[in-house]
């Protein structure tokens, strides 16, 4: 595993590399544009310290997704279905380094916008506990720390999808279709099907996060409530979001063992 993961780093680093430092190179310009004190510039460079790192963030899924197709599907990837190593190691091994690069980014994200903040916002230390405070005071600790960490697994398994479609569209079932066709059409499948899945488990689990008893806790609703308050956050696609990328890891793995791996 370490020499696939070693093998994975080489490989990916010099786009990593420039992704990451396009963000750091975005943030430095920003923080300059605040400096000038020109509304225009200053305006703009404040939008940017959020925005680059949330586009590395938001962009990283679908690179690692378009590198996983061709290093394992693609031009490059009779190589790597020729390696004498069981086929679910080397994808185990290609969704540990994906986990670790989202990860790596989302800490990579958090430093730019409060390094960016921190040198462009007046009394930033003060306005950050502020926020802290009034956050903590509206939503119980574990209710947050519960939401933080299923945010953080909602954005590091969003690979998966794109793992799933490259592996189950490139089965034979697919192979007459052309190289990119079969993943085109599983993941167009399964973005519906995420749709459906969702719109269900709202419907049966009718549990969202919003006002009550004078302070924010867990209520019940109907979808109608949704349209008409922006002070609901809907609880009831957790589950989906949470469950369905365990078992797109575990399909696309029966995937690389009894379809693709040469092994």
């Amino acid at each position: 595993m370490i020499t696939l993961l070693k093998h994975e780093f080489l490989r990916t680093r010099s786009l990593l590399g420039l992704l990451f430092g396009a963000a750091l190179a975005v943030v430095a310009v920003a923080v300059v544009f605040v400096m000038t004190d020109l509304p225009l510039f200053s305006s703009l460079g404040a939008q940017l310290i959020l925005i680059a790192p949330t586009v590395l963030v938001g962009a990283l899924p679908l690179v690692l997704g378009i590198d996983y197709w061709r290093s394992s599907h693609g031009r490059t990837g009779y190589f790597t279905q020729t390696l004498p190593i069981p086929g679910p190691r080397i994808f185990a091994a290609k969704l540990v380094w994906s986990f670790t690069v989202i990860l790596a980014a989302l800490v990579w994200a958090l430093a730019l916008v409060l390094i960016g903040s921190a040198l462009t916002v007046p009394n930033f230390g003060a306005t950050l506990q502020e926020l802290w405070t009034s956050t903590t005071a509206l939503l119980p600790l574990p209710i947050l720390v519960v939401g933080v960490l299923v945010m953080v697994w909602m954005l590091v398994s969003a690979p998966v999808q794109y793992f799933f479609a490259a592996s189950v569209g490139s089965e034979a079932r697919f192979g007459r279709l052309g190289a990119a066709a079969g993943p085109i059409i599983v993941f167009t499948v399964l973005y519906f099907v995420y749709q459906v899945l969702v719109l269900a488990a709202m419907f049966l689990l009718p549990l969202a996060i919003g006002p009550s008893g004078g302070g924010i806790g867990l209520i019940i609703i109907n979808l109608t409530e949704l349209a008409s308050s922006n002070d609901i956050v809907p609880l009831g696609f957790v589950p989906v979001m949470v469950l369905v990328p365990v078992v797109l890891i575990w399909r696309t793995a029966v995937s690389w063992k009894s379809k693709i791996s040469l092994a």
